[in-house]
C-alpha cells in the first residue's frame, strides 16, 4: 500500500514539472493560433472569436483530462503535459502558413 501511495506520489510530481514547462510554451502556441484568426476578424467577423474560444477550451479540457490521466498513472507526464501544446502548435503552424498564402486554401 506504501509502495503504490509513492508511485502516485512520483507521478503527480512529474505532472507537476512537465506542466511548469509546458503552460510558459503554450504562450506561443496562442500566438501561432491568435495571430492568423486576428487577421480573419476582417473577413468573416465573430465566427473567429468561436474559433479562438473553441481553441482554448480544447487546449484546457484537454491539459486537465490529460493531468488527471497522468497522476492515475495512465499515460506518461511528458505526453499528457505536452499533447495540447503540439496538437494546438501543428493546428496554429497550419493556420499561420494557410493565412499567409502559402498552402493552397
Amino acid at each position: 500500500m506504501e509502495l503504490r501511495a509513492l508511485d502516485d506520489q512520483s507521478w503527480s510530481y512529474g505532472v507537476e514539472v512537465h506542466k511548469k514547462f509546458s503552460i510558459p510554451v503554450a504562450c506561443i502556441v496562442f500566438v501561432l493560433v491568435g495571430a492568423p484568426l486576428g487577421v480573419r476578424v476582417r473577413k468573416s467577423g465573430s465566427a473567429a472569436a468561436f474559433t479562438s474560444l473553441f481553441f482554448f477550451l480544447f487546449y484546457y479540457v484537454c491539459l486537465v483530462a490529460g493531468e488527471e490521466l497522468a497522476k492515475h498513472g495512465s499515460l506518461s507526464p511528458f505526453l499528457a503535459m505536452w499533447t495540447p501544446n503540439i496538437v494546438c502548435g501543428v493546428l496554429g503552424a497550419w493556420l499561420m502558413l494557410r493565412e499567409s498564402e502559402a498552402l493552397p486554401r
